[in-house]
């Protein structure tokens, strides 16, 4: 399964400093990894599931340290993977497990969400944890 870009820009240099080596996946950033906006022009990889999500990594940082530059996705579809079976319109947040990937939300009906999320909308389905699929990069804000 392929993915579609409209928008891919070039992030200089992703801050993995002190705070977020700790849960650094071994091998640096690969393509599908959530990349949160920490500052103006710093990125990293994200470490709660309360951050928002900037883009999508393109493509895979070996290592971390000394790749400079990292193309992100921004817009359009990207490719990301699932932490649990995902249907084609559910809308998905990054996972409280492990934050590199992304479950179904479960949205509030009875009105007494006190929580806001950034979701995406699924494209394409997960069968189980582990499998890619597709989301719209363009966020959503639901209540949980």
């Amino acid at each position: 399964m392929g993915f579609l870009l409209e928008n891919i820009e070039k992030t200089e240099s992703l801050e993995v400093g002190a705070g977020s080596s700790a849960i650094l996946p071994l091998g640096g950033f690969v393509k599908g990894d959530p990349i949160v906006l920490i500052t103006y022009k710093t990125c990293r990889e994200t470490t709660a599931v309360a951050q928002k999500v900037h883009g999508i990594c393109q493509g895979s940082l070996v290592y971390p340290y000394t790749n400079k530059v990292v193309s992100v996705a921004t817009k359009g579809q990207a490719e990301v993977t699932a932490a649990a079976a995902v249907a084609i319109n559910d809308y998905v947040i990054l996972d409280a497990t492990d934050k590199r990937k992304f479950t179904p939300a479960t949205i509030d009906s009875s009105g007494g969400a006190t929580t806001e999320r950034q979701a995406f909308r699924a494209l394409s389905i997960a069968g189980a944890d582990g499998d890619k699929f597709i989301i719209d990069l363009t966020p959503v804000s639901i209540a949980i």
